[in-house]
This record gives structure tokens, C-alpha cells and sequence, in this order.
């Protein structure tokens, strides 16, 4: 600042000594700093210095003056960068659901289903049998194979894949709980579980001894009778009874309607027996069943068969209850005896031990009770040996068993 004041002052000394006055013309422009520019960059401004109005050469030579413009760069913010993307724009496909095509159902196809016998249907507990037949079907439909108790339980179900020329082939494993008779079903299902064709056999489950646990049930068997209003005997042999408690019953309807029941206890392992009544208006099919154990449990054990019932007027036959066939009996011992008899003949029933010869080592005649029941006691006789018959008649029909004398 100090060095722009000192310009003006010079030229005045200069003027002075020359004898001019100095004219507004004569004054020499004084140039002005620039002001700072406001944009970085932009070029500086220039300076023009303007020379007296008279010639030159008349003049003396003005004092050269060195004029320093100090031009300050104002700090300028730098424009803000564009915000790069933190990721490249996904554009998200709508998602288009695939249906597949349901497939061509033939309409003309007739659900049907056969079992065809190839052998023996029956088999032991916990053994595989092997079934076989023939089946048509929709492709929307399956094949279903089934082993169901005679009172409606299912024991085992398996979907069945048809062979060539719709011939099926399956291999079932028997339950190890259960003996006697059970049915085997093959049903051609709808989609909606119902069943469109089926067939159903008749299967025989002997009980595996070898267990640890079983039960056997020999009366009634298979094709086994009953008569309304009389006892219907039931004996067989259990080996580890659950709680050492045997139950029998029977049942109608479709075995699904049960019409009598007994349980009675027994000391361990062995035979049993017992006897139910059936009732007066009770005929036709029926099931006969005996079991040990709560059902659904690992240690039950149960056994059904098939009976036919009929009225109490169209009943005959004698059973000999006890002992069973093939027993072991002491001689000189006295033996009990009990069983049924229908519609005897006054009432009354014979009973004889006889020899290989035919001739009578023991006999009596009791009088039968109510519901067909009996029971007799015989002595026989020391110098009996070996095998011996046992004959009972009630006059409507006997019933004979064999029996070792020891």
C-alpha cells in the first residue's frame, strides 16, 4: 500500500521541475489491483499503464515503476462427484409358477382286482408270504395291499407296484402278535382314499412257538360251530401270559359287535380253557377270540378264527372239553372230565375209556346243565396202560379223543 501511494507523489515532483502545471490530462492513470477472482479459473485481469498526452521525446522519462498485483486463489470447494453406484440395478423377473400337466386319466379303464392263489395261504408268525394276482387301473389310482383282523384292525398296509400286463406280485411279513385267521384285502384306491375294486382272501397264521411269548388257541378252530344259547368251549395253551390272565370272546356283526366275554387267571405258563355263552338270538357268522395283553402293546398276543352259529333248535354235536387230546393220565387215578353237548337226548351224556380192543376200562352217564354243560369224573383203573379212547354222546352226536395211559 505504502508503494501505490509513493507513485502519485513522484510524478508530481516531476511535473514540478518541469514548469507545467499539471493538467487532469497530465495525471497518470494509477492501476488498481485487481480484484481477486471468485473462479480459480479464470485468467488474471491486465494492467494497461497509459503514457502523458505530450510527445515523448519533449518529455523527460518518467521514473520506471514496477507494480506488483498480488492475486490471492480463493480455495474453491471442488464440485461434488457424482454418487457412484454401490451396486449395479437389479431387475427382478417375475417369478411364473410351472404347472406341470395333469395327466390323461382313460375313463374307459374299469377298476378291478383279483387275488390269485399261487400255493398255500398260510404261513407262521413273523414269516414272509408271498400273494399274486391281477389288477386294472387309472393312471390317477393306486394298488393297495392290506392284512386286516377279522374284527376290522389294520396290521400291516403296502402299496403295490403292477407288473407287466397289470399282473401284481407282493411279499407281506405276518405279524408276530397274531394267529389264526386274517384277511387279506387288495383294494384299488381313488386319490381320495376310497376304494374303486378290491378282493379279499382268507389268510392262516400258525403262532412261532419258538418266542418267548405266545398263544395258541386250538378250540373252536377253523370252520368252528356254535349253537345259540349254549356254551361255546374254548381251550389252547399260553406261554407267559401278560398279568397271567387269559380273556375270550365273541363277536357279530362283521366281528365288530362283541355278544360275550370271559377272563379267567391261571398260575404261569400252559393249557387253558373256558367257555362263553352265546346268546339266544345270536346266528350266523361270528368270530371267536382269545387274547392276553393290552391291544397296541409289544406283549400282547391274540388269536381269531371264523365260527358259524346256529339256532338253538338246529343244534347237535358233543365236545370233550378237557382233558385234550393227547394228554398224559395216571393210572389208578381218578381223571375229570368236562365238555358240551346241544340238544341231548333226555338230557343226559355217556362217557367211556375204552381199550385198543374195543372193550370198556371206564364209563358213567351224567346228566348235562344248564347251557349244554357237563362234567364227569372216572377212575381208571391200575393195570391200564398205553393209549386209550375216550368217547362222549349225548345222543345227538359224540366226540372221541385219544389219551395216554401211564
Amino acid at each position: 500500500m505504502k508503494r501505490l501511494i509513493l507513485i502519485p507523489l513522484v510524478c508530481l515532483l516531476a511535473l514540478s521541475a518541469c514548469g507545467q502545471e499539471p493538467t487532469s490530462s497530465d495525471v497518470i492513470a494509477v492501476p488498481t489491483a485487481a480484484v481477486p477472482a471468485s473462479v480459480p479459473t479464470l485468467p488474471p485481469p491486465v494492467v494497461e499503464s497509459t503514457s502523458p498526452a505530450s510527445d515523448a521525446s519533449d518529455q523527460p522519462a518518467a521514473e520506471e515503476v514496477e507494480v506488483e498485483i498480488v492475486v490471492e486463489e480463493a480455495e474453491v470447494a471442488p464440485a461434488p462427484e457424482a454418487e457412484a453406484e454401490s451396486a449395479e440395478e437389479v431387475v427382478e423377473e417375475p417369478e411364473v409358477e410351472v404347472v406341470e400337466p395333469e395327466p390323461t386319466v382313460d375313463e374307459s379303464i374299469l377298476p378291478e382286482v383279483n387275488i390269485v392263489n399261487l400255493g398255500d395261504k398260510s404261513g407262521q408268525a413273523g414269516e414272509l408270504l408271498v400273494l399274486a394276482g391281477r389288477a386294472a387301473r387309472r393312471t390317477n389310482q393306486s394298488l393297495v395291499a392290506r392284512l386286516i383282523s377279522l374284527d376290522g384292525r389294520e396290521l400291516l398296509s403296502q402299496e403295490i407296484e403292477e407288473l407287466d400286463f397289470g399282473a401284481w406280485e407282493t411279499t407281506i411279513t405276518l405279524p408276530s402278535t397274531f394267529s389264526g385267521q386274517a384277511r387279506f384285502a387288495v383294494d384299488v384306491l381313488n386319490e381320495d382314499g376310497s376304494s374303486a375294486a378290491g378282493d379279499s382272501i382268507l389268510v392262516n397264521i400258525t403262532p412261532d412257538t419258538g418266542q418267548d411269548r405266545y398263544l395258541i388257541l386250538d378250540q373252536p378252530g377253523p370252520e368252528g360251530t356254535g349253537t345259540s344259547d349254549y356254551y361255546l368251549f374254548f381251550d389252547g395253551f399260553a406261554n407267559k401270559p401278560v398279568d397271567f390272565k387269559i380273556s375270550i370272546a365273541v363277536l357279530t356283526d362283521n366281528c365288530r359287535t362283541q355278544v360275550s366275554r370271559q377272563s379267567f387267571p391261571m398260575n404261569g405258563s400252559g393249557s387253558w380253557r373256558g367257555f362263553v355263552q352265546i346268546p339266544q338270538d345270536v346266528t350266523g357268522e361270528a368270530c371267536a377270540i382269545a387274547w392276553f395283553g393290552e391291544a397296541g402293546s409289544a406283549d400282547r398276543r391274540e388269536a381269531q378264527y371264523l365260527i358259524n352259529v346256529v339256532p338253538k333248535d338246529e343244534g347237535t354235536g358233543t365236545t370233550i372239553g378237557w382233558p385234550k387230546a393227547g394228554d398224559t393220565i395216571k393210572s389208578g387215578q381218578t381223571v375229570f372230565f368236562q365238555g358240551v353237548t346241544v340238544n341231548p337226548t333226555d338230557e343226559t351224556l355217556s362217557i367211556q375209556i375204552r381199550l385198543a380192543d374195543g372193550s370198556v376200562a371206564a364209563g358213567d352217564i351224567v346228566t348235562v346243565q344248564s347251557f349244554g354243560y357237563w362234567e364227569a369224573e372216572l377212575l381208571i383203573p391200575v393195570d391200564v396202560t398205553g393209549e386209550v379212547q375216550v368217547v362222549a354222546d349225548g345222543g345227538n352226536g359224540s366226540d372221541t379223543i385219544l389219551l395216554e395211559v401211564e
